[in-house]
């Protein structure tokens, strides 16, 4: 598991879940059930139906590890009714206003250019073209670019990547700027501490820029990514290739995320046949 989901877990369960049973007097976990368990849902009512979908998943997920530790002999939270999520299309960054976030990146505050400047502007087109999340495009180590091509592992899900990259971008992470602790194996990471830390400081850099250029507009790094699956499909590259490039476990959570836009590119497909009907 990574420190990312590590931290989500900790956050569900120490934070939340035990600071609520010290606050009803539960000490032991046999003591949980079913009733207790939708008490400690409806806390959560103030909350997005996605939040309260993760939350419910994990806590079934945590009573499943005590059943399989014989602590309980069985999970009350499978007794939860499903919650709902409401979904929300996948939002990205059209051309113009990747041009205007590229150029935004390049013109930052030259006093912050360890995160900004040439660095974020390096970053973000890494972002952009690669599909990378922020934290393996923070680490990328220089050896990972071979022959124009991008070959690693994806962080979250180990799935092998290989994408090759737009001379541009290569052309700006042969020349960001060092950083101020510089690390020759890195583009953009000094190789020391936690990988999360080195990506909260260039994703901070991010949302500062994009709410300073994108007012009314929620503007986050993950976006990128979306952008680069987004444009991938609406060019008609097939649904599997784009899971594969994106590292997803299955093309079910590919088509899950960017349904909207499979359905645009089938749209297109059917517009080109019935062009062709008439040539």
């Amino acid at each position: 598991m990574v420190p990312s989901s590590i931290r989500q877990f900790r956050a569900v369960y120490e934070s939340q879940f035990l600071a609520w049973c010290n606050q009803e007097n539960y000490r032991l976990i046999a003591e949980i059930d079913l009733a207790a368990l939708r008490a400690f849902r409806n806390t959560w009512e103030d909350q997005s139906s996605r939040t309260r979908h993760t939350k419910q998943i994990r806590m079934k997920q945590f009573f499943r590890f005590c059943v399989a530790n014989g602590w309980i002999k069985e999970n009350p939270a499978m007794g939860l009714t499903r919650i709902k999520v409401a979904q929300s299309q996948t939002n990205y960054f059209r051309p113009k206003e990747m041009e205007k976030l590229l150029n935004a990146a390049l013109a930052s505050d030259a006093r912050n250019d360890h995160r900004g400047g040439k660095r974020l502007h390096a970053l973000i087109l890494l972002m952009r073209w690669s599909g990378l999340r922020i934290t393996d495009a923070v680490t990328l180590e220089r050896s990972r670019v071979i022959n124009g091509q991008l070959m690693l592992y994806q962080m979250k899900t180990g799935t092998p990547v290989r994408v090759p990259l737009p001379s541009k971008v290569l052309e700006a992470l042969e020349n960001v700027p060092p950083g101020m602790a510089s690390h020759p194996d890195y583009y953009f990471w000094s190789g020391n501490g936690k990988k999360e830390t080195a990506a909260d400081v260039f994703h901070k850099a991010f949302r500062r820029l994009a709410s300073k250029h994108f007012a009314g507009k929620r503007a986050h790094p993950h976006m990128l990514r979306d952008t680069f699956a987004v444009e991938l499909l609406l060019a008609g590259v097939p649904l599997d290739q784009v899971s594969k490039l994106l590292g997803h476990s299955n093309v079910s959570m590919t088509e899950k995320h960017y349904a909207p836009w499979v359905e645009a590119r089938m749209t297109q497909l059917e517009n080109s046949v019935r062009a062709s009907w008439s040539a």
